[in-house]
């Protein structure tokens, strides 16, 4: 699918910018987080008005991603969604880091790593903490709990990532899963739903 984002303004230009997938706007949406950092240490004039402007591509993305979830027939809940094979590529290429790396500052197989990536099998949360971890990204790793099901949902930057739906109990225990996701992102990171949702 093919995205579009218009822009302008009376005092500005006006156009087009396309987008191949919902990849490419997690990667502008992350370049425009650094810029912000970027003109927050350097105050002044001209800092205040890029914020702005950096304000205003940020809700059009928004709204892009609001149309992106009607189009394909997703409800809306805040997020439009990618998945866990194509964030994990993103930002492996991002951080320069080859798969057979990444395995290694894990400590486990590059195979074992290559079937988590292309998700042929679900990684414990210690692992999937790590692996967050070692590509820098935990800072912006959001989760919902859901206790009663019991489900884990991973978000980046309010996107929605991966779910993990822990159906056996005996390979992954709910309240593990949970202490280590604690252990490693702050209470303001994670939200425990614990109302059942209408049937």
């Amino acid at each position: 699918m093919k995205l579009f984002l218009n822009y302008g303004e009376s005092t500005t230009v006006s156009g087009k910018i396309k987008f191949n997938d919902v990849q490419e706007l997690l990667i502008l949406e992350d370049a425009l987080r650094h810029y912000r950092e970027h003109l927050i240490s350097k105050p002044g004039e001209k800092s205040e008005k890029l914020l702005k402007k950096i304000d205003s591509v940020e809700k059009l993305i928004n709204d892009l991603q609001l149309e992106n979830a009607e189009k394909s027939g997703k409800k809306y809940d805040s997020s439009i969604g990618i998945n866990l094979n194509h964030f994990l590529i993103t930002m492996r290429h991002r951080s320069k880091m080859l798969l057979l790396e990444l395995a290694e500052k894990l400590n486990i197989s590059p195979a074992y790593y290559n079937d988590i990536e292309k998700e042929k099998t679900e990684a414990s949360a210690e692992i999937m903490m790590g692996i967050f971890e070692a590509l820098n990204v935990l800072p912006n790793i959001k989760v919902k709990l859901y206790p009663y099901i019991p489900t884990i949902e991973y978000y980046y930057n309010d996107i929605k990532i991966h779910e993990v739906f822990l159906a056996d109990a005996d390979t992954y225990d709910y309240d593990h899963y949970v202490e280590v996701i604690g252990s490693k992102l702050p209470e303001t990171s994670i939200e425990t739903i614990n109302s059942r949702p209408e049937l």
